[in-house]
């Protein structure tokens, strides 16, 4: 088994709290954690940076627990990989594709265009607040109607039309093998939601690190939860309020 580290959302990479809190945590674990971390930005603009965090040798028991950490990134980086190892199972292709925010806007709009909602004489929203508003339903796992009532009011008009190009654009991702980045959290929670799929996963971790919890989705802490529940105490939030 090995440690596993997750990143939380963050609009700007870690300041200097960040690795003395993830220090701390590692002291706290047994068996001890690596020499160090390799943690990866959150942001959807930047997926590929990363930097890696070393850890004063006291933080090892007796000088023990050098062994690389070999699973550590982002909620998106550690969903991606699961998937692949577990596509055929959950109906997948293993070579699936990932299309970032603006592939996503792009394929949504395509969707948007094909229904004729692009020429609607209201102004309908363009496709980026359609991504995010099929974002925000997906990670809150709230109704539609709820989630324009909060959060976009101005298209509550919108709701049927919505609904139906939300539709249109799953089956388009269906239809190409793609996945966004919210199928990579949503695959991911709908695999831990099966009883023998959670047990698998969990068995390859002795430990789950959520760095920045409080500023998750839902599907962010619900997922890596299903692997460790916190009642086994081998998942561990770290970042500070």
């Amino acid at each position: 088994m090995a440690p596993f580290f997750i990143t939380g959302r963050r609009r700007a990479m870690p300041g200097l709290r960040s690795p003395a809190v993830w220090i701390y945590s590692y002291r706290q674990l047994s068996p001890p954690m690596p020499a160090s971390a390799l943690a990866r930005r959150a942001s959807p603009k930047a997926p590929a940076q990363c930097y890696s965090i070393p850890i004063p040798a006291p933080c090892f028991a007796n000088g023990a627990g050098r062994a690389a950490l070999t699973w550590s990134g982002t909620f998106h980086a550690i969903g991606a990989r699961l998937l692949r190892e577990y596509a055929e199972t959950l109906g997948l292709s293993p070579s699936f594709t990932i299309c970032d925010r603006g592939d996503a806007a792009d394929l949504m709009n395509v969707v948007r265009h094909d229904l004729g909602l692009s020429a609607q004489a209201s102004r309908f929203p363009r496709k980026e607040t359609c991504l995010s508003i099929y974002s925000r339903v997906v990670n809150t796992q709230a109704p539609l109607e709820d989630v324009l009532k909060q959060w976009f009011p101005r298209y509550a008009m919108w709701t049927d039309a919505l609904r139906g190009l939300f539709a249109g654009y799953v089956q388009a991702k269906q239809k190409q093998q793609v996945l966004d980045y919210d199928d990579l959290l949503l695959y991911w929670a709908q695999a831990l939601a099966e009883p023998a799929l959670a047990q698998d996963m969990g068995a390859r971790f002795d430990h789950v690190l959520v760095d920045e919890y409080q500023d998750t989705w839902w599907t962010n802490t619900r997922t890596p939860m299903r692997c460790k529940p916190p009642s086994c105490s081998r998942s561990s939030p770290t970042g500070a309020a």
